[in-house]
């Protein structure tokens, strides 16, 4: 989670950043998560009329079980509801999910708040919707594919990105090389279904489980709101995942997927920019799931690049995670 505020200075940075090789060792679910009393009450009293506000993000989706026609099981009931219950113990002024595919939308039923969310297209595509309270005054609202051609069928890196000498995402020739990139390769190569690939030792396997795609399109929302006289931009998303499987424990696999995260999170910031014109004193809040930790490029390309703060670093409370979480 992160926050500029109008005040803040960017930082320098060049947004190379590194790539931590030991991440691939890290078995997340050892990871514990925060314990809280239910008893407390999650959210404190705020005084009416302040500017301050509070934001959720939730990556809320897992395989839940369903019938042919898309209504959901008993269990997969429950784990709705569960995820609702969550929720509103929060109460979140602003909410950002992800992985909300329709049968979340048809089933998640949030008392009191509002939705901005893609409208065209459905199934198993995820639309990285923002809830936000009832009685917050929306100013402008919209969605955008953060891809190269603008549509889900597209990757925001291109080939002639990743060939650029001296370029910000150029890969090394041994990586394209393993990927199997040349200068006559399309970008759709990029995107296509792969049935081989690469393994750490220089191996060509074939895969033995489900297909993949080198990198895919993926989404951001964004909201412009007047919260008593102060302009925030929330903007919610949901950036290129590591896919943590055997067949990508690939170096130039792994690399080509920390850039596309960072390509991901420049087009992102170049609606930002858009916005801020109109609205120069907005504070942006950005909520998603990033998909990597700190000290990696995303990471840095938010806080340096960008001068993007970590709300886990500055947040007045907060819940330690062992070490961190993935978004």
């Amino acid at each position: 989670v992160s926050t500029e505020t109008s005040t803040s200075e960017t930082a320098s940075g060049n947004g190379e950043g590194t790539m931590v090789d030991s991440l691939y060792d890290v078995d997340i679910f050892e990871r514990s998560t925060a314990k809280i009393d239910p008893n407390e009450g999650a959210r404190p009293e705020t005084k009416e009329g302040t500017t301050s506000f509070r934001t959720m993000s939730f990556n809320i989706q897992m395989d839940l079980q369903k019938d042919e026609n898309n209504v959901p099981s008993e269990a997969g009931l429950n784990r709705i509801e569960a995820v609702r219950q969550e929720i509103l113990y929060y109460e979140p002024d602003f909410l950002g999910i992800q992985e909300d595919r329709d049968i979340w939308h048809n089933y998640l039923n949030l008392e009191g708040y509002k939705v901005i969310m893609d409208t065209g297209i459905s199934g198993s595509v995820e639309r990285c919707a923002i809830f936000y309270k009832e009685g917050i005054k929306l100013l402008k609202a919209g969605t955008m594919w953060l891809s190269d051609n603008g549509t889900a069928n597209g990757t925001a890196l291109t080939v002639a990105d990743l060939l650029e000498e001296g370029g910000r995402y150029q890969m090394s020739e041994e990586h394209l090389a393993m990927l199997g990139i040349t200068k006559d390769t399309t970008d759709d190569f990029l995107y296509a279904q792969q049935t081989t690939y690469v393994d750490k030792d220089g191996n060509t396997k074939t895969l033995d489980n489900s297909y993949y795609v080198y990198i895919n399109g993926r989404e951001m929302t964004y909201g412009v709101f007047d919260l008593n006289g102060q302009i925030v931009i929330y903007v919610n998303t949901h950036l290129q995942n590591r896919k943590q499987n055997a067949a990508y424990y690939n170096d130039a696999l792994a690399r080509l997927r920390n850039l596309e995260r960072v390509k991901h999170f420049d087009k992102l910031q170049a609606v930002v920019d858009e916005l801020k014109v109109q609205w120069p004193d907005a504070l942006v809040h950005i909520t998603g799931d990033f998909n990597d930790l700190p000290g990696t490029d995303i990471y840095n390309t938010a806080c340096l690049d960008y001068g993007y703060q970590d709300a886990a670093l500055v947040a007045p409370e907060s819940y330690d995670f062992a070490g961190g979480s993935w978004n």
